[in-house]
């Protein structure tokens, strides 16, 4: 299914009302993307290994005070979000919580909506932005190298390997 970026809204989330809504996505998501990187989900004191999956509503209201949280939305539908932590002395910026809803999974949302972040960090003046991607998770890597992220680490670490692919946003469109 290929969805008309001219039918989706970016925004920047500024209040809290929704904040179930962004919650229930952001783990929806997120344990989708656990399972097709197979990663580890549970400690042994019962928690979740991705910081993620153990977020609460407040934290999500934490988040959408301090922090840039950025969704894409379908009329009153949530179909992305993710959260920008900048540091705009330095020009830098951590790209965190990249949620696609599951069901959207084979769409071209998850395109859009990264297009949107670049475009955004772009226009707020950073320089770069990183993300930290499960190793194993090579759909979602793929999506970051066709947007010109480049590997900076890679970090063997338990409970499972990540990568650390940065973009410098003063070179090219994407």
């Amino acid at each position: 299914m290929w969805i008309n970026p001219n039918d989706v809204q970016f925004v920047l989330v500024r209040n809290g009302e929704d904040s179930e809504m962004l919650l229930d996505l952001m783990k929806r998501a997120m344990m989708f993307y656990a399972q097709e990187a197979q990663l580890p989900l549970y400690r042994q004191d019962g928690t979740y290994y991705l910081p993620a999956l153990n977020e609460t509503r407040g934290d999500i209201l934490w988040a959408i005070e301090n922090e840039e949280f950025l969704a894409l939305m379908d009329h009153d539908q949530y179909l992305a979000t993710c959260r920008l932590v900048s540091d705009y002395k330095r020009g830098k910026s951590l790209l965190t919580r990249f949620s696609v809803h599951p069901k959207l999974y084979k769409t071209n949302i998850a395109e859009i909506f990264l297009d949107r972040v670049i475009a955004y960090a772009r226009k707020q003046g950073l320089q770069e932005l990183y993300v930290y991607i499960a190793q194993s998770h090579k759909p979602l890597m793929d999506l970051f190298k066709s947007r010109n992220f480049m590997l900076y680490s890679i970090n063997d670490g338990h409970p499972y390997p990540k990568v650390c692919l940065i973009k410098d946003l003063q070179r090219g469109l994407f």
